[in-house]
C-alpha cells in the first residue's frame, strides 16, 4: 500500500471521528424555532395547541353601523397564503379561502393542523364589491403565524401602515340614500303651479316676483286719495284762516 493511500485513509478516518463526536455533542442536531417572545399588545392572540393538537383558530370580527335599512348586512373576506406550503381551512381553493361575515358578529377561521414548526405568512383582506350607500373598511391585514418546536403558536397581525394589530377586525357603515328635493318644494297655490312660496320665488310666467305685478287700477285709486286728502286739508286751513281774520275784526 502507497504511503498516499495511507495518508488518504488515516484523513478519512480523522473526518469520520469528528462527525461523530460533533453528533454526541448535538453540535449537528436540526435546529429547533425558540420560543416566541412578542412584546404585550404586539401579537394578535396566542394559541398554545393542547396535548396533540396542532390546530390554529383566527378570530376575524365585523361591526356594522346603520341610519337605515340596508339591502344587506353581509361583507365578504378572503384569506390567502403568501408562501406555498401554509396550511389553510377546508374548502379554500386555488385563489384561497373565501368566507363572509354577516352584521356585527365574528368569524372562527380554522386552520388545517401544522405538520412542522416555522413561520406561516397569510393576507386577509375585505372584497365585497362596491355597492350605494356603502362606507367600507378596505383595511389588508399581513397575519404571520409562528409555530414553536413544541406546537405552541403566536398570530401576530400586521396593517397596510406597518403597525402591529391587537385583533383582526373591520367597521363598515351604511347611509340611507335620499332622492334630493325638488326645485321648488312649495306646495301649490294661486298664480304660482308649483306654489305660491316666499317673495323671492317664481311665477308661472317664469319670471321672478319684483312687485311689478301690482294691478294698476289699485294704483290709481291710490293716487286719487291722496290728492282728494292733501286737497281736503288745504281747504281746511284756508277757512280756519278766513274765521281768525273775521274774529280779530
Amino acid at each position: 500500500m502507497s504511503i498516499k493511500a495511507i495518508r488518504g485513509g488515516r484523513l478519512f478516518v480523522t473526518l469520520v471521528a469528528m462527525v461523530c463526536m460533533a453528533c454526541m455533542a448535538g453540535l449537528l442536531a436540526p435546529a429547533a424555532i425558540a420560543p416566541v417572545a412578542i412584546a404585550q399588545g404586539v401579537f394578535v392572540q396566542t394559541a398554545f395547541a393542547a396535548a396533540g393538537s396542532e390546530e390554529v383558530v383566527l378570530t376575524v370580527k365585523q361591526s356594522f353601523a346603520s341610519d337605515g335599512t340596508p339591502p344587506s348586512k353581509t361583507f365578504d373576506y378572503r384569506l390567502t397564503p403568501i408562501e406555498h406550503g401554509c396550511p389553510m381551512p377546508p374548502g379554500s381553493g386555488a385563489d384561497g379561502f373565501a368566507f363572509a361575515v354577516t352584521g356585527t358578529d365574528r368569524a372562527n377561521i380554522r386552520l388545517a393542523a401544522f405538520s412542522q414548526a416555522g413561520v406561516y405568512t397569510y393576507e386577509l383582506c375585505h372584497t365585497t364589491g362596491m355597492r350605494p350607500g356603502y362606507i367600507y373598511d378596505q383595511e389588508v391585514y399581513t397575519l404571520e403565524i409562528l409555530v414553536n418546536s413544541d406546537m405552541t403558536t403566536a398570530v401576530v397581525a400586521s396593517k397596510m401602515d406597518g403597525c402591529k394589530a391587537e385583533d383582526i377586525s373591520y367597521s363598515h357603515a351604511y347611509i340611507s340614500f335620499q332622492e334630493p328635493p325638488p326645485a321648488n318644494p312649495d306646495p301649490p297655490g294661486p298664480g304660482n303651479p308649483a306654489g305660491p312660496g316666499p317673495a323671492n320665488t317664481y311665477a308661472a310666467g317664469g319670471k321672478p316676483k319684483t312687485g311689478d305685478e301690482f294691478p294698476a287700477g289699485l294704483y290709481t285709486a291710490l293716487i286719487c286719495l291722496a290728492g282728494a286728502a292733501m286737497l281736503g286739508s288745504a281747504g281746511f286751513l284756508l277757512a280756519r284762516g278766513r274765521r281768525r281774520r273775521q274774529g280779530g275784526q
